[in-house]
Formats: structure tokens, sequence, C-alpha cells
């Protein structure tokens, strides 16, 4: 059974494109038989696929739309602190998307 863990910068905007901050999750990963096993530590987001490719693809789409879907209800400072998650000064450059995973990678 194969497993490891990788730490990903999440970039934060605002809907006119500003920089609001970065916070940084821990993404780990397990394969179970036939199965990649994909989960975010801190936010309890979870995935599975037969690749590890798909597995980490399906994983950073899933809490790009959790970060996103909780930022549109309005209380994305709340959740973040619920899971002890600190965001911190914004990156240059990125996505336009107001929660945007650094890049896929294993």
């Amino acid at each position: 059974m194969s497993a490891f863990e990788r730490r990903v910068p999440v970039y934060h905007r605002s809907p006119q494109g500003e920089f609001l901050g970065t916070i940084v999750l821990t993404l780990s990963f397990q394969q179970e038989e036939d199965q990649w096993v994909g989960m975010c530590v801190e936010l309890g987001t979870s995935t599975h696929a037969p690749s590890l490719q798909e597995v980490d693809e399906e994983l950073v789409d899933a809490i790009a739309l959790q970060l996103n879907e909780v930022e549109g209800l309005g209380f994305i400072a709340e959740y973040l602190a619920e899971h002890n998650v600190r965001e911190e000064p914004p990156p240059k450059g990125g996505s336009q998307a107001p929660w945007v995973l650094a890049g896929s990678g294993y």
C-alpha cells in the first residue's frame, strides 16, 4: 500500500481580482487495492479514483469548489478558523478564480 502527503498553497482573490491571501493545505494520498484515495487533512474533503493523477485532479477540484461555495455563502473566515487554517498575506500572480490551488503535482 502506497501513501504520501504534500503541502499545497491555495491563493485567494476578491471578485475584482485583488489577492487577499494564501492558505496552505495538506493533501494526503493512499492506494487501497485498485483505487487511490485523496484527502485534504485540514478540511476533510476526500475523493477516490483509479489513478493517482485522477484522484489528485479530483481532490484539487473538490477543494476549490468547497472553498468557493463557502466564500459565496459569506462565512469563509469562520470556516477556515474552525478548521485551524490561517490565511497569510497574498503572493504575486495567479488565477482569476477566488480560490485556486497552486497547481497539481505529486
